[in-house]
């Protein structure tokens, strides 16, 4: 008898359940396609861009490619390089078809014929900050080079305000292995003038046995570099809390559309 009701019941609660739904109709706040510009700009590394156009709510698995977008890198009122694609989302200044340097201001812009333009803020290139010297660390002590461990990069911090990431890329017959070529994850603030160090990455035999060499990078990054981490940190706590008591929008320099321009200095050391 008992499982007789309690089947009785649950074919009551899933009727119940499927009166009640319903469809909801509701406004969606959406003002026209326009261009995501996010580049990234060095001496080292040359330029780096990622170009959508961005979608509607109701389209959001819709085509997000601008056929006819061109990216462009601009010294002050000088266009000084076009950026190269392959799949018109990704574009490419190598730093060997451009002089940079850390004294002039830069930015970047794109322009489609159907979606107009966008350009960034213009900055400057940091200077990277050079490693002083490496260390291999296992549970805060120091171990012989070429035992398992924590690689060190220790850097002579000459400014308190000065935000740095790291990195390590592998090489594999002479290509780069990466999936992320800026990990913003691995940042941090430097408050003291001095020396300082930052876990680069590991030095384990398994993680080297994958590549032919690894190169470990220390990243010294601009001020818009830090807001838009700083955005993007307090947008990530608060994004999946629809009751959070205020919104935190991430970080944009753009104009004319959304996206990022930031730029940095990359000092490196390699490791076979």
């Amino acid at each position: 008898m008992m499982k007789k009701i309690l089947c009785a019941m649950t074919a009551a609660l899933l009727a119940a359940g499927c009166e009640i739904e319903k469809t909801i109709d509701y406004d969606t706040f959406y003002d026209g396609d326009v261009m995501i510009l996010n580049a990234f700009l060095s001496v080292e590394d040359g330029l780096k861009a990622t170009l959508k156009k961005s979608l509607a709510p109701d389209n959001v698995n819709g085509n997000y490619k601008i056929a006819d977008a061109t990216v462009t890198l601009w010294c002050g009122d000088e266009m000084i390089a076009t950026a190269e694609t392959k799949n018109n989302v990704d574009f490419v200044v190598l730093p060997s078809s451009v002089s940079l340097n850390h004294h002039d201001s830069y930015h970047v812009e794109a322009v489609s014929q159907s979606l107009g333009r966008i350009y960034s803020d213009a900055m400057m290139i940091p200077e990277p900050v050079e490693v002083v010297k490496t260390t291999v660390e296992r549970y805060g002590e120091e171990v012989p080079e070429g035992e398992d461990g924590d690689l060190m990069l220790w850097f002579d911090n000459k400014s308190a305000t000065t935000a740095y990431a790291w990195e390590s890329v592998g090489f594999k017959r002479g290509k780069e292995k990466r999936d992320n070529w800026l990990g913003f994850i691995r940042w941090y603030k430097n408050y003291g003038i001095g020396m300082g160090a930052c876990v680069a990455g590991h030095t384990y035999r398994s993680v080297h046995s994958m590549y032919d060499s690894v190169r470990y990078d220390l990243l010294t990054l601009s001020d818009e570099i830090v807001k838009f981490c700083d955005s993007k940190d307090d947008y990530s706590h608060t994004y999946d809390d629809v009751f959070y008591e205020r919104p935190y929008p991430v970080y944009t320099n753009m104009h004319g559309g959304y996206g990022f321009f930031g730029t940095y200095g990359r000092s490196s050391v390699w490791r076979d």
